[in-house]
């Protein structure tokens, strides 16, 4: 082999082992950051040892230790007649949300097809009949949406106030001359969440 075919081949081989690095790297951190958005911690790489467990003389628990789990609030326990009542509520309210989305469309033809897609999956979650009762609101920063949608940011809103819930389904509004378009998203919050 000639001296710089030897060369490229070892640049080759680093940089494939670079990337091989990245890819390994990048899902560490995901993994790890996924865990701390939700309460638990992972334990660094290279340390040996159970997280929580003492180490040393000292009797120093160890760096990587978990707190302990938190407490999940308590699930309520409804009767079939309490539960029937809910399911005549999300009914009632899933045909009221439709016959009133239908005509927001009608009224919006330019964002129609984004709030067709919208109305199927809020209609998805009426007919888990009380599994999801609120919708989360998203908005993301001022360069992707505008001052009302970032004050509904993290805001809850009841499934059964069909009005509201209505009127905050994104799209808000259509493009405003070209100069931005909200991007924004609901999520569906079960019961028992808060």
């Amino acid at each position: 082999m000639s001296q710089p075919q030897i060369v490229f081949f070892a640049l080759f081989a680093v940089i494939v082992a670079a990337a091989i690095g990245a890819v390994i790297w990048g899902a560490v951190a995901g993994r790890r950051k996924q865990a701390a958005e939700k309460g638990k911690a992972l334990p660094k790489p290279g340390k040996a040892g159970k997280p929580g467990k003492v180490a040393g003389k000292g009797g120093a628990a160890a760096k990587g230790a978990t707190p302990p789990p938190a407490r999940k609030a308590p699930t309520v326990k409804l009767s079939e007649k309490q539960l029937s009542a809910l399911e005549r509520k999300f009914a009632a309210a899933r045909k009221q949300f439709s016959k009133v989305m239908d005509k927001r469309i009608a009224r919006e033809p330019i964002i129609g097809e984004r709030l067709r897609r919208n109305r199927d999956m809020v209609m998805g979650w009426y007919e888990q009949k009380g599994k999801v009762v609120r919708l989360r609101y998203q908005a993301g920063d001022s360069r992707s949406a505008c001052k009302v949608c970032q004050g509904r940011h993290g805001k809850e809103f009841d499934l059964l106030k069909v009005d509201v819930v209505v009127r905050i389904i994104p799209p808000s509004h259509a493009d405003v001359g070209g100069k931005k378009e909200c991007n924004c998203h609901i999520m569906p919050v079960m019961a028992g969440e808060s």
